[in-house]
């Protein structure tokens, strides 16, 4: 890939921090209102609007080379709209390690930086190895994964965040649950509806709250345990930020997974 890639806009937040974290940052003009990672210096990038609401307009205006997406951020309209406007789009969606891996190598291509990036790939390798032999195979506790509230939403197996757990060992319960979505909801197969009776059955050793994009806090323990009858010692609050951003920050969230299994397996 030559360098005529010089002028970079990012829709998603984890790919903003990865195009800094390989070393473009420099490159980058355009970046939405939720990217806050790396704090010190976003706010020297043109805001060109949320993730599910970029200004189309605006973005055309920079005049970028390349604009860069998240398959499950971004909406399809918003980039068969970039690209009818001429302008070069790349599309990510990580699912778990291994596509972790290729969306960073490919990166690094596009944006001619496979040194920096081959750096982030053996740092990635360097924790999930960590991970890995830390790892007690005689422990699977089943967990709920909880991103929402009203309704409250868990995450499926098969996604990001739940690969993340599934590598320090945690076993996501549903892993096959599907539930009935209205039509325009159809995309969110990925994140069912649940009920506090759904929670109990599933009887989860574990039910993470995460950090965003609803921010739990231990006001929504003590909510969630009433509605349940589930001890509060089950409901652990956990960094969204961690366990969901692919790309370099994955890198730590593996190092995350880690300590929780340490924290939470019995001693």
């Amino acid at each position: 890939m030559n360098q005529s890639v010089k002028r970079v806009v990012s829709l998603c937040p984890s790919i903003t921090e990865t195009v800094a974290a390989l070393g473009a940052w420099e490159r980058l003009v355009g970046r939405t209102r939720y990217c806050i990672h790396p704090a010190d210096r976003v706010a020297q990038k043109t805001d060109v609007g949320g993730t599910k609401a970029p200004n189309i307009q605006k973005i055309i205006e920079l005049k970028p080379d390349l604009i860069l997406l998240n398959e499950e951020e971004n909406r399809l309209e918003d980039a068969q709209l970039l690209a009818q406007a001429g302008l070069r789009v790349e599309s990510f969606l990580p699912r778990d390690l291994a596509s972790t891996a290729s969306y960073i190598q490919r990166l690094g291509l596009v944006l001619h930086c496979q040194q920096q990036a081959e750096i982030l790939l053996g740092q990635l390798d360097e924790a999930s190895s960590a991970l890995t032999m830390d790892r007690d195979e005689d422990w699977s506790p089943g967990f709920i994964y909880l991103i929402w509230r009203k309704p409250w939403m868990g995450v499926r197996s098969g996604t990001f965040i739940s690969s993340m757990l599934e590598q320090g060992g945690f076993r996501n319960l549903l892993q096959a649950l599907r539930t009935e979505q209205p039509q325009e909801a159809k995309d969110r197969k990925d994140y069912p509806v649940l009920t506090g009776e759904d929670i109990k059955r599933f009887d989860p050793t574990f039910v993470f709250l995460s950090s965003e994009p609803f921010p739990f806090k231990q006001e929504h323990i003590d909510e969630l345990a009433e509605s349940t009858g589930l001890r509060t010692n089950r409901f652990v609050l956990v960094d969204g930020e961690l366990l969901s951003w692919h790309g370099v920050r994955t890198i730590a969230g593996l190092n995350y997974v880690r300590q929780l299994t340490k924290q939470l397996r019995p001693r």
